[in-house]
C-alpha cells in the first residue's frame, strides 16, 4: 500500500470525506506539536507562497530526514 501525503486528502472533493476516511482506517495519525512563533509564521508564509499545506511540508522534511537526506 503507497503512503499518501495531506494534500491527496486535502485536494479531494470534500463530499468524499477522505482525510477522515483515512483517520478512521489509521493510515493517518495526527499529533500535537509545538513550535516557535517565529518558525511557525515563517513555514505558514513558505507552505501559502508554494501553494501547499504546512502539513505537506512537514510530511516531506520528516521524510527526508528518515531517508537520511539533507537539505
Amino acid at each position: 500500500m503507497a503512503i499518501k501525503k495531506a494534500s491527496d486528502f486535502i485536494k479531494a472533493p470534500a463530499e468524499a470525506r477522505p482525510m477522515k476516511q483515512a483517520f478512521k482506517t489509521g493510515e493517518v495519525k495526527a499529533f500535537t506539536l509545538r513550535m516557535d512563533a517565529e518558525l511557525h509564521q515563517r513555514l505558514k508564509i513558505k507552505a501559502a507562497e508554494e501553494g501547499r499545506t504546512m502539513t505537506d511540508i512537514l510530511d516531506e522534511l520528516a521524510r527526508g530526514y528518515l531517508d537520511g537526506k539533507t537539505s
